[in-house]
């Protein structure tokens, strides 16, 4: 009529049975957390919506590098005479080796002439 229920325990006192299992407890414990949240559902980022600004300027190119907002800053033009791909280049012919090759992108293929 008065009973009551205990539970059982037992110490097993055998240093690489212990070993075992402390290395097993601990591999699958980090195996968990690095292998599975981290790697494969990458649980460790906060998800959130994407925000924010994109800004690109272009400047005129400026004698030193001075700030073209500056109004004592002068520019720093290349003339056309000096630049072998204008039409206006007056320096000495030199052998475009690239002639006549198809020049192919991921969208487009056009032959160079």
């Amino acid at each position: 009529m008065f009973y009551y229920h205990t539970n059982k325990e037992v110490r097993v006192r055998n240093w690489p049975l212990g070993c075992v299992k402390f290395v097993l407890m601990t591999g699958l414990i980090i195996g968990y957390i690095c292998g599975f949240q981290l790697l494969w559902n990458n649980s460790h980022y906060e998800r959130s919506d994407v925000r924010g600004v994109v800004r690109m300027q272009l400047q005129r190119p400026t004698m030193n590098r001075c700030s073209p907002s500056n109004s004592t800053c002068q520019s720093n033009f290349t003339s056309l005479e000096s630049l072998p791909y204008c039409d206006q280049y007056t320096g000495p012919k030199t052998l475009n080796k690239h002639r006549g090759e198809i020049f192919r992108s991921k969208y487009t293929a056009t032959r160079t002439t």
